[in-house]
């Protein structure tokens, strides 16, 4: 079993809400999660809110 953790961090002090954020119309942690994804490596997906 393979576990994938991405971290969510909220607390930042230059750019607040950072995995939030809209980027190209879409949330940055998107494009973390569409990563872990796109290969078939992880059985499970956790994203850890920090």
């Amino acid at each position: 079993m393979r576990l994938a953790l991405i971290p969510l961090r909220f607390v930042n002090n230059i750019l607040k809400n950072k995995n939030l954020f809209d980027f190209y119309e879409k949330p940055t942690i998107c494009y973390a999660l569409n990563a872990a994804k796109k290969y078939f490596l992880f059985d499970n997906i956790c994203i850890t809110i920090v």
